[in-house]
């Protein structure tokens, strides 16, 4: 029997994705990773020193490695391999190789559903699926969408592993009694936080020009990243913005835009990448703290 080893993006689309897998076409050893960008190569370097990889199975969800060891993979021994993501800034990478799926109009979750799961009707994945790809292609107009954000927001406090256990036996967890109870409990938080935020960061003259001269805005905040980055272009405060970095604690900084202005192509000059109106890279806190933020944009104040 086969050992089957999923390596998803750590976030909610990721966490659905290997819902999907796990739900229908699941194996008894499986071995479930979370992974962001700074150590999917060596999750996946990790595996390939396996002796025998011959009933190895590699899936990799809403995450792509480096070139250098996409094509490891593709010249390994693997019993199967599959890689599905719909970051743009990736697909050049994946173009090659049969085994690899991109679609940037799709999540990572519809994308598997759309390409594996043709035959199977059932409503209430259907809308799952939908809710979760709503949320993570940011559609603001989609019925799903609320859906959505309730997912995400119990996600997050769920976290990876154990959304996942949930999710694989009951589709409809959100719905619960229960889970509403919870989930307006962290909407409240969230509108307070969010709107604080926005209050005391947005109303200072924090403005920037980039080098392509481009007005962005800092923000910092480790929580409810897009929504922060959607309230604060949607609010008085950003109207003259044309996009936000918001920036973490734990090294990441997060763009996010209206959809007018590509900031998949600000991420990749810093070993990132993502979508055009969100996308996000990882660097050193230290050095945002030791120079201007302006400067790592390339920037004139």
């Amino acid at each position: 029997m086969n050992t089957r080893y999923i390596l998803a993006h750590g976030d909610l689309d990721g966490a659905a994705s290997v819902v999907l897998i796990e739900r229908l076409n699941s194996v008894a050893d499986t071995h479930i990773i979370p992974c962001q960008y700074s150590n999917i190569d060596n999750e996946i370097e990790t595996i390939l020193k396996i002796e025998d990889l011959s009933n190895i199975e590699l899936f990799i969800a809403d995450i792509c490695p480096s070139k250098k060891v996409l094509e490891k993979i593709h010249q390994s021994n693997l019993a199967a391999k599959i890689l599905f993501d719909h970051h743009i800034t990736k697909k050049g990478h994946l173009s090659k190789y049969e085994w690899c799926f991109f679609d940037e109009n799709e999540c990572a979750c519809s994308l598997y559903y759309k390409l594996f799961c043709r035959d199977i009707v059932d409503d209430v994945l259907d809308e799952f699926v939908w809710c979760v790809k709503a949320h993570d292609l940011w559609k603001l107009d989609s019925p799903y969408r609320s859906r959505g954000e309730d997912l995400n927001r119990l996600y997050q406090f769920l976290g990876f592993r154990r959304f996942i256990k949930q999710y694989k036996y009951d589709l409809i967890y959100d719905l619960s009694p229960a889970a509403v109870d919870v989930i307006d409990i962290l909407k409240e938080n969230e509108d307070l936080s969010v709107k604080k935020t926005l209050r005391t960061q947005m109303s200072s003259p924090n403005r920037y020009i980039d080098y392509r001269g481009h007005k962005f805005a800092i923000i910092q905040s480790g929580e409810y990243i897009s929504r922060i980055g959607n309230d604060a272009l949607g609010s008085e405060y950003g109207e003259d913005l044309d996009y936000v970095a918001i920036v973490s604690i734990n090294n990441v900084v997060s763009l996010r835009s209206r959809g007018d202005i590509d900031v998949s192509e600000i991420a990749k000059r810093f070993g990132g990448g993502g979508h055009k109106s969100a996308a996000g890279f990882s660097t050193n806190i230290r050095n945002i703290i030791e120079q201007r933020i302006s400067e790592l944009f390339m920037s004139d104040p």
